[in-house]
């Protein structure tokens, strides 16, 4: 009698617990993400946030061990909606980004800062930065590259 109870019990909090029209509740990043590429939908590459830099490899020549350099990257959101990064990341610890605005209306531009300490580095580096935003694709690199002398 208590496995009926049980089952019973089960298939009640089933059909309950399964809404088949069940509806997700709008949030306040809704409006701020559009999201180019959708399964319904053609790709939409007119009415998207697009990150521009001028300048996507710089290359800072010849340095020392030991010796700090600091670069920004200027760039724009060249798009037709709001950009936003959600993230920036480095291809080694050693070179460390930041972002100055994160979110930027179409026509804004803002920096992108990356400080590399040159320490235990010798010969030819190459520092990968990755801006992840809702832009399509996804994801955007710029290079930082030059020559480390001990």
């Amino acid at each position: 009698m208590i496995s009926y109870k049980f089952v019973l019990i089960s298939i009640i909090a089933l059909f309950v617990a399964c809404k088949p029209n069940a509806k997700l509740e709008p949030n306040s990043y809704d409006t701020l993400i559009n999201n180019p590429a959708s399964a319904n939908n053609p790709e939409d590459s007119i009415n998207i946030p697009k990150i521009y830099f001028k300048e996507t490899n710089y290359n800072f020549g010849i340095a020392t061990q030991g010796d700090t350099i600091t670069h920004e990257y200027r760039f724009y959101n060249t798009g037709k909606a709001t950009l936003l990064i959600s993230n920036v990341s480095s291809s080694c610890g050693c070179a460390i980004p930041k972002i100055e605005k994160q979110k930027l209306e179409p026509g804004d531009s803002s920096i992108l800062k990356v400080v590399f300490s040159t320490n235990d580095k010798v010969m030819y580096q190459e520092k990968e930065i990755t801006i992840f935003a809702n832009t399509f694709p996804a994801s955007t690199k710029i290079l930082l590259t030059g020559y480390v002398n001990q």
